[in-house]
Formats: structure tokens, C-alpha cells, sequence
């Protein structure tokens, strides 16, 4: 009896020490399945992590793509309003460039009608003589001087009998009796002829008188 009992607790004790050692193998295949798994989470985790780190860059790019992209919009802006004043200062200096052209050639213009006259004659004795001009550009002032002498001739003085100074309507601009000398100034406000009238007639005037004319005609 006693035999089959030790016999029977033999068998259950290879069995059990046959479960034991299915069980011990098992656990030890979970363990390194475990440790797989393990090892396999960390390459995951490691691989996420670089893969945070790689969406971090492109972000942290795109973000100082983002700025350059303002940065250089801002830029472009800035150079269009550059490029805008810089046209309008072109623009104001051909204006400018222009009136200066325009007063230029107005100056050239009268620079170019203006005259002066510089004549000597000889007023013979009992005769009028007369000087005539006509500005090219109206209107202008006239300015001069003029001058008689009897010296050479024999005569007693210098002075002639008359000077008149007409315009074109013949209205008298300037007169005067027995001077030797005289200034006029003149507004010429129409075209035409002007003329200057050097009288030697008279009782006593027997002898020549050489006359010196000088003036100067300026459009306004």
C-alpha cells in the first residue's frame, strides 16, 4: 500500500516538477519577449523623441522662414516707398528743371533783344537831324544819354537848340531847349519807332554841332 502511494506521490511530483519546469520555461520566454518588448519600446521612444526633435527644427524653420518671408516683404515694401519718393523727386526736379529751362531762355531771350547804341553825328547848321529805333520786343525801358559839341566847327558853345524824344504815336516822351547834355528813360509799352529829334535851327546857329547818342534798350 505504502508503495503505491510513494509511487503514486512519485508521478505527481514528476508532473508537477514537468508543469514546474513548462511554467519556469514560459515565464523565462515571456521574460525575454518582455525585455524585447522593452528593448523595442525604447528604439520606439528614441525614435519619437527624434521625431519630436525633427518636427521641433522644421517648426523652429518654418518659423524663421516665416520671419525672413516678413522680413523681406517689409523690406520690399520699404523699397517701393523708397522707389516712389525717389519718382517723385525726379519728377519735382524736372519741374524744377524745367521753370529754370523757361527762365533761362526767357532770360536769353532778352538778353538777345536787348541793345545798345553807341552813335556819333554832325547836326549841320540850320537842320534837324533825327535817330530812329524800333525794339524787337515790347515791352522794355530806354536809357541813355547824349551829348553836343561845337569844338572844330567855330562855334561859340556847345549846346543845340532843341531836343524831342518821340514814340510811335508821336507822343513827345522827352524835351529840352539849349542843353549841351541830357539823360532820358523811357517805358516802351508799344512796338514801333522811336525817335530821337537833335535841332540845330535857329538865328544864331550858323556852325555844326557833332553829336554823341548812347543808350541801352532791356525787355522786361
Amino acid at each position: 500500500m505504502s508503495k503505491y502511494i510513494i509511487a503514486i506521490l512519485g508521478i505527481f511530483l514528476a508532473i508537477t516538477a514537468f508543469f514546474l519546469f513548462q511554467s519556469f520555461h514560459k515565464i523565462s520566454v515571456f521574460q525575454e519577449k518582455v525585455k524585447e518588448l522593452e528593448n523595442k519600446r525604447g528604439d520606439l521612444e528614441a525614435k519619437l523623441k527624434n521625431t519630436e526633435d525633427e518636427k521641433s527644427e522644421l517648426e523652429s524653420k518654418s518659423k524663421n522662414s516665416n520671419n525672413e518671408k516678413s522680413e523681406l516683404e517689409s523690406k520690399l515694401i520699404n523699397t517701393e516707398n523708397e522707389k516712389s519718393q525717389l519718382e517723385a523727386k525726379l519728377r519735382n526736379t524736372e519741374n524744377e528743371k524745367g521753370k529754370l529751362e523757361n527762365r533761362l531762355s526767357a532770360f536769353e531771350n532778352k538778353q538777345k533783344a536787348s541793345v545798345t547804341i553807341n552813335e556819333e553825328f554832325v547836326v549841320d547848321a540850320g537842320k534837324v537831324y533825327t535817330y530812329t529805333f524800333s525794339p524787337s520786343t515790347i515791352p522794355g525801358i530806354l536809357f541813355g544819354s547824349w551829348e553836343s559839341s561845337g569844338k572844330g566847327y567855330g562855334g561859340y558853345d556847345d549846346t543845340i537848340a532843341a531836343f524831342r524824344f518821340t514814340d510811335p504815336k508821336d507822343n513827345l516822351l522827352q524835351s529840352s531847349s539849349g542843353q549841351s547834355k541830357e539823360n532820358f528813360f523811357a517805358q516802351i509799352t508799344f512796338p514801333g519807332t522811336y525817335t530821337f529829334f537833335f535841332d540845330n535851327v535857329g538865328p544864331l546857329r550858323s556852325t555844326p554841332r557833332r553829336v554823341f547818342l548812347k543808350f541801352e534798350y532791356r525787355p522786361n
